[in-house]
């Protein structure tokens, strides 16, 4: 798979692409309804997951324990995707998380016993969890799945400081980097509808405070 990337600058949309668009906002999640002009308010969540791609899902941690948790938002309904105890018992947590372009599996960085994140794959029928990557040294945030489902685009924390964009396979974990950063990361990347290229915010200087 050949992939490019563009940096791209922008402030906040000037209008909605779409009648109806998910914001995902730190503690609440709304719907906005343009047709009406208005909020509704559907769940006190975190801002780490994300919305499946049929638009029914949406993943995210449960603080309560630590779980990676999934929202039915058709019909308000939250389930635990993990079930890992209370924090008394285990201080694991499940942190970003990203659904497959089949709506059926999910794949999130994990903070495991060991004290490192690594990254996990687990399907909507609450299989048993899969790691396919692992390395202690590196801080991973998988960002999205790619079209064909075979590969995670992520971004890597290194020890150094640095960050690197880069696509993870699901079959065997190996790591391929796209594009080298300095300090600086997104906070979203994700790929075109062809898989070809991605896209992904940045400051555009080392001392500006916008993306």
């Amino acid at each position: 798979m050949s992939v490019s990337t563009r940096n791209i600058y922008c402030k906040a949309p000037s209008k909605l692409l779409s009648s109806v668009v998910l914001m995902n906002l730190i503690m609440g999640l709304l719907f906005y309804n343009s047709s009406t002009a208005k909020h509704h308010k559907v769940a006190e969540i975190d801002i780490t997951g994300a919305v499946s791609p049929d638009g029914r899902f949406l993943t995210y941690t449960d603080w309560s324990s630590g779980d990676l948790a999934m929202l039915n938002l058709q019909t308000g309904e939250k389930s635990h995707l993990t079930q890992k105890g209370s924090w008394s018992a285990s201080d694991e947590f499940a942190l970003f998380s990203t659904i497959s372009p089949t709506n059926d599996q999910v794949a999130y960085a994990w903070f495991n016993k060991n004290g490192f994140y690594d990254v996990r794959l687990i399907g909507f029928d609450d299989s048993k969890p899969r790691i396919f990557y692992s390395n202690k040294e590196t801080y991973p945030i998988p960002m999205q799945w790619s079209p064909d489902g075979k590969n995670i685009l992520a971004v890597l924390g290194l020890p150094d400081k640095k960050n690197q964009i880069v696509v993870i396979s699901i079959a065997d974990g190996t790591v391929r980097v796209l594009e080298k950063l300095r300090w600086r990361y997104p906070l979203k990347a994700s790929f075109s509808p062809d898989g070809r290229h991605i896209a992904y915010d940045l400051p555009p200087t080392d001392d500006s405070p916008g993306r």
